[in-house]
């Protein structure tokens, strides 16, 4: 089963995606080209973004918002010249994602809220025919840094802060692969051995994906005779491991 999504033609993601779709009343005409998409982080709970972006007189929104558990919400369709109001002047050329943080962006994104991203993110891509791309130009395109920009887009210059910013490269090489069809499937997660001789960044490279997720999905995926057969392989000098105690 594909991981990759798509919008209807009333503009809502569809998909193997956990998302709900409420109109916003917070929303206005005049979006043009859609250059990309804007990473922003909540400052609380996906619950209270919710309500803030449900009620009028808070004059905010976002074309879309991600809980911790990966659960997303829509609130304003693509396709209908209709401007979310996230970031000021950006918002006629760019579709903010609100991030849940639990006020602390200090926290990195979870692996299900990466996912998320990643096909929230490809779908927009597919649809405005943006890159699937890093940029921090505001006259550029694909993912972009809400505090990129700058005061005239609300002069938010610590969202979604550096821990979330530093997760751009595996979003857009996550996207990627769904775009491919590389990404882990809900069947997985898929054993491999590796063939020795290669960096995890090297295999992750020819699997469309970056290290960061392959550690991530590897982590979580270990069996007693998987962890038999690291317990005798040689750690090379430097390789990290963690333990409870200091």
């Amino acid at each position: 089963m594909s991981l990759r999504c798509h919008f209807d033609a009333d503009g809502w993601l569809q998909g193997p995606i956990k998302i709900a779709h409420t109109l916003t009343p917070n929303h206005n005409g005049g979006f043009g080209t859609g250059r990309g998409v804007v990473m922003h982080t909540e400052a609380g709970f996906e619950q209270g973004t919710f309500s803030t972006f449900m009620n009028k007189d808070n004059q905010v929104s976002a074309f879309f918002s991600i809980g911790r558990d990966g659960s997303c919400h829509q609130y304003v369709p693509v396709g209908k010249g209709l401007k979310a109001w996230s970031q000021a002047a950006g918002n006629d050329a760019w579709r903010g994602i609100e991030d849940e943080d639990e006020r602390n962006p200090a926290i990195p994104l979870t692996p299900a809220q990466v996912r998320a991203f990643a096909q929230i993110l490809e779908a927009c891509s597919t649809f405005d025919g943006f890159p699937l791309k890093i940029t921090d130009d505001v006259n550029g395109q694909g993912l972009i840094l809400h505090s990129d920009g700058g005061q005239a887009w609300g002069g938010h210059l610590q969202c979604p802060g550096h821990v979330r910013a530093a997760q751009r490269p595996a979003i857009v090489a996550l996207a990627m692969a769904i775009r491919h069809g590389d990404a882990a499937q809900p069947g997985g997660p898929h054993r491999h051995t590796a063939p020795g001789g290669q960096t995890l960044a090297q295999i992750a490279a020819a699997r469309n994906t970056t290290a960061e997720h392959l550690a991530d999905v590897t982590a979580r995926a270990y069996t007693p005779a998987d962890v038999t057969v690291l317990a005798h392989l040689p750690l090379p000098a430097g390789a990290p491991y963690y333990t409870s105690n200091p």
